[in-house]
């Protein structure tokens, strides 16, 4: 067993520390000898969110209501990352009324932007959450196990990218492959590295149909790749933390540790809060210049108000490179019946142009 990685075996035992939203090193939690679990939004009613914060759209609503009504009361700490701050904000004003069993919560602010005007206000994000994680479990937080969490944290991005590999070859749906990284997100790292070989060797292969790469809003479940896929067609990749962006590379553990956690959460950063605009488009030019991609899919949900923005270049860069492309809007977005038609009669045309 690696030395390092023998201190933080032991993980997945001790305190539980939520995570909503991207941004977050798991290394840190891990370092704090906690669990990091990302937290998800759940189906199913929300009568308190409706009745509070009814404006905000259904993801956030969900959110707000498993804080509340007690179902987040096992954690020792929940981070709320920059993109949800207005849910950190709601959930300080219900425990400000005393409303609901809502844990402690800590803001994590950072802004993801390589920019060298932001990087000591970043620095600044990573002392703040050591120190919001320390005293959440009261497991000061020292280089020695920062490197030792980088090192297992690796393992679970060698599991990213051995699952990624299996889609490049045609081995794996994006649906099966989008459900393989969120499972990674609820349950000890150590136990993802030693199960993802034997999760993806028993994957079935996906039908030799058209090759697609999705580009826009997508939700953090396997609704959306179910019904595209449906149709006959496989995702290979998709701008998403729960797809593609996982399969990122090592970190090296040299150095200032949370230096080097900072340089590699904002390398990895996805999104439209990225910043420059060229760095967070990179990442969509190059995917749909892969041969292998046969066509793009935006989904563009009436919700979604900043990939608007991007969406005119990458749709032009898909012409660019002759990539047919299929825009999903909400009347198509909402319905999975409708998604799979939709790209059905997409995929008709893809295969009328092989034939012709």
């Amino acid at each position: 067993m690696n030395g390092r990685r023998g201190r933080m075996m032991d993980a997945g035992a001790g305190p539980q520390v939520g995570i909503i939203g991207a941004g977050v090193p798991i290394e840190m939690v891990i370092a704090a000898k906690a669990l990091p679990l990302r937290i998800l939004p759940a189906a199913g009613p929300t009568p308190r969110a409706d009745a509070i914060i009814g404006g905000e759209s259904a993801e956030v609503r969900a959110l707000y209501e498993a804080a509340i009504a007690g179902r987040l009361a096992h954690l020792r700490l929940l981070v709320v990352t920059r993109q949800y701050e207005w849910l950190y904000y709601f959930l300080k004003e219900a425990v400000r009324r005393g409303d609901g069993d809502v844990p402690p919560l800590h803001i994590h602010d950072l802004i993801a932007s390589t920019q060298p005007s932001t990087r000591r206000y970043n620095r600044q994000r990573l002392d703040r959450l050591a120190a919001a994680l320390t005293r959440a479990t009261g497991n000061p937080i020292d280089d020695g196990d920062l490197f030792a969490a980088i090192d297992l944290a690796n393992t679970c991005r060698a599991g990213f990218r051995h699952l990624q590999a299996a889609r490049d070859a045609g081995r794996a749906s994006g649906t099966a492959a989008v459900r393989a990284v969120i499972r990674s997100a609820t349950e000890p790292p150590q136990a993802f590295a030693d199960s993802i070989g034997s999760r993806i060797a028993a994957l079935p292969a996906p039908p030799a149909g058209p090759r697609l790469l999705m580009l826009g809003s997508i939700p953090a479940d396997t609704g959306l790749h179910a019904a595209i896929e449906a149709s006959g067609v496989t995702i290979v990749a998709e701008d998403s933390e729960w797809g593609s962006r996982s399969a990122v590379p090592d970190i090296a553990p040299t150095g200032d540790p949370l230096e080097t956690l900072l340089d590699a959460t904002l390398a990895a950063a996805s999104g439209p809060d990225v910043t420059p605009r060229s760095a967070r488009l990179g990442w969509g030019e190059q995917a749909i210049a892969r041969r292998d991609i046969d066509a793009i899919i935006f989904a563009m949900p009436r919700s979604d108000h900043r990939f608007g923005w991007d969406y005119p270049t990458l749709r032009d860069c898909a012409a660019a490179y002759g990539k047919p492309a299929l825009v999903l809007r909400d009347e198509t977005l909402l319905a999975p019946e409708a998604i799979t038609n939709a790209v059905s009669h997409f995929k008709a045309t893809l295969d009328h142009q092989a034939v012709a």
